[in-house]
């Protein structure tokens, strides 16, 4: 999805690039992004806000102040699908279809969560039936979306018997290019809206999630939202803006396909032509 970029890197690095840190390297990486203006503290639960922030002062005051790093931004240019395939003798085939999505800052990015729990969100949404359900072509499948700083990931992963994956591949595909023809109903999308509002409450009923929550947005946009600022978004979200949306990012010439397993040449070729390559 992000080749020659940072985001299309293993987090973990490769054995040659890992095997050659030094302590030099780490303590110069520590320096360069340990530092006050990349720091957030965030807690909650039954705490005094003053006691933490002496804390947090006494802690920290000492830190070097230095430049903050500039973060690489992504290249969303993508004209034709890509695909890759990797050969592996496991009992079956592991696949995952993304599209760039949006951003963190894009007026549509609830919107797009929405979507992606229609398609593919729980065991009542479109990819887990029609796929699983009704045809027995997977063992396991989902949808989801993440938002980064500047761009954003649209993902269908599955896990498929290794006879059926170019048959859940197509199917796949046709529950895309269904959606963005003809959209949602309207007590489809109010279930995805009432499973989304749902979640989203249950999760930070959980001390731990809801510091999550604060911290990641103070660090990545310097402000906090509220739980009531979320929903009244949820609330102005419309059926129609489901199709306007799908046609916007479901766009075939952006579609990545990685497969890993025992493929065949001819399930290759098969895959290729789906994806029109």
């Amino acid at each position: 999805l992000w080749p020659k970029h940072p985001l299309g890197k293993s987090l973990a690095g490769t054995p040659d690039t890992v095997s050659a840190i030094t302590s030099k390297d780490l303590k110069k990486f520590h320096g360069k992004f340990y530092i006050p203006e990349n720091i957030v503290i965030a807690a909650c639960g039954n705490l005094n806000h003053e006691q933490i922030v002496r804390l947090a002062t006494k802690n920290l005051s000492k830190i070097k102040v230095a430049s903050k790093a500039s973060c690489i931004k992504v290249n969303g240019v993508q004209c034709q699908p890509r695909i890759k395939f990797i050969k592996k003798d496991i009992e079956q085939m592991h696949l995952a279809l993304g599209l760039p999505g949006f951003d963190g800052y894009h007026k549509d990015r609830y919107a797009l969560s929405l979507l992606s729990i229609i398609l593919g969100g729980n065991m009542s949404s479109r990819l887990f039936v029609e796929v699983r359900e009704k045809r027995g072509l997977a063992y396991s499948i989902s949808c989801s979306y993440k938002t980064l700083q500047d761009t954003g990931l649209f993902l269908v992963r599955a896990g498929v018997d290794n006879k059926k994956v170019v048959q859940a591949v197509a199917l796949i595909i046709k529950e895309l290019n269904k959606i963005k023809r003809n959209g949602v109903g309207k007590a489809e999308f109010q279930r995805a809206r009432e499973y989304f509002s749902g979640q989203f409450l249950l999760g930070l009923e959980d001390t731990m999630e809801h510091m999550l929550w604060v911290g990641e947005g103070m660090i990545s946009k310097n402000k906090i939202k509220t739980l009531k600022s979320i929903l009244k978004v949820l609330k102005k979200i419309k059926p129609a803006d489901m199709k306007r949306v799908a046609r916007e990012v479901l766009n075939t010439k952006r579609y990545n396909l990685a497969v890993v397993g025992p493929v065949t040449g001819q399930q290759e070729k098969q895959m290729k032509q789906l994806l029109a390559i």
